[in-house]
C-alpha cells in the first residue's frame, strides 16, 4: 500500500494489506460502466484499482464488507428485483435528497452489512441531492442519509471516523482473528444523526504531470500521494 489513503488507515490497522483484495483489473471496471450505464466517480475507479474490496465482514467502511466488484454487479442485480416488489414506509433525513423508498434500482452498493443493509452510491437522488451521493439503505433502515455528498469526501471522513477512535481493530476472542467495529461492536448505521454532525475532512484527486494524485485535507494539513 503507496497510497496516502491506505498509508494513513494501515496507522490505525496495522494489518490491512492482508484484510483486502488485490486490485480489480481495469477491464473489470470499464465493463462495470458499460453493464449498469453509470459514470462512476473517479476516486472510486482510483480506489478500486488498488484494491477490489475487503476479504470479509468487519471491513474497512466503518466494519461494512467493502464489495468486490463482481459482487457490487451481483448485490445491485437482487436489489433491483426488490425495488420493483417492496412498498416501504422509511424517510428521508435530509428532506428531497434521497427518494424514500428500501431500495431502488438506481442504488449502487459498495458494501454490507451480511444482513440485507448497504451503503452505497445514489444514481438517482431526490431534486436537492447530488448524483453520486453516498447513502445507508436497504431491508432494515427506516431513515436515510446522506453520509457524503461524493466518493471522494467519503475517503476523508473515514480517515476521520478512525481518527476519533469510533472505528476500531477488535479481537475475536472465540476465533482468535480481528475484525473492524464500529464503536462497541455497535452498527455504523445505528449512529448516522451523531456520526454525521461533524464536517469531514476533504478528499480530492487532480491530474499532476499526467499522473493522479489524491489530496487530503486532513487535520487541517494537505497530504498528497501520487496514486499506484
Amino acid at each position: 500500500m503507496t497510497c496516502t489513503f491506505f498509508t494513513r488507515l494501515q496507522a490505525y490497522v496495522p494489518d490491512l494489506p492482508h484484510r483486502l483484495n488485490g486490485p480489480a483489473a481495469p477491464e473489470a471496471i470499464d465493463h462495470l460502466e458499460a453493464v449498469t450505464g453509470y459514470h462512476f466517480p473517479e476516486a472510486f475507479k482510483q480506489f478500486y484499482a488498488i484494491h477490489d474490496g475487503d476479504k470479509g465482514l468487519g471491513g474497512i467502511y466503518m466494519g461494512l464488507e467493502g464489495l468486490s466488484i463482481d459482487n457490487m454487479r451481483i448485490h445491485w442485480n437482487h436489489n433491483r428485483f426488490y425495488s420493483s416488489n417492496l412498498q416501504s414506509d422509511v424517510i428521508s433525513y435530509e428532506s428531497n435528497k434521497i427518494k424514500e423508498v428500501s431500495f431502488h434500482p438506481d442504488w449502487f452498493p459498495i458494501a454490507h452489512d451480511g444482513g440485507g443493509n448497504y451503503l452505497g452510491l445514489d444514481f438517482s437522488p431526490g431534486p436537492e441531492g447530488t448524483y453520486g451521493q453516498l447513502i445507508n439503505y436497504g431491508r432494515d433502515e427506516q431513515q436515510l442519509f446522506v453520509i457524503s455528498e461524493s466518493f471522494e469526501n467519503f475517503l476523508g471522513y473515514i480517515l476521520s471516523q478512525y481518527e476519533k477512535s469510533r472505528c476500531t481493530v477488535q479481537r475475536d476472542e472465540f476465533v482468535g482473528d480481528t475484525y473492524i467495529a464500529w464503536g462497541n461492536s455497535g452498527h455504523f448505521f445505528d449512529d448516522l444523526p451523531e456520526a454525521l454532525v461533524a464536517p469531514a475532512p476533504v478528499v480530492g484527486i487532480r491530474a499532476k504531470s499526467g499522473k493522479k494524485t489524491v489530496v487530503i485535507d486532513y487535520a487541517g494539513v494537505a497530504i498528497s500521494q501520487n496514486l499506484c
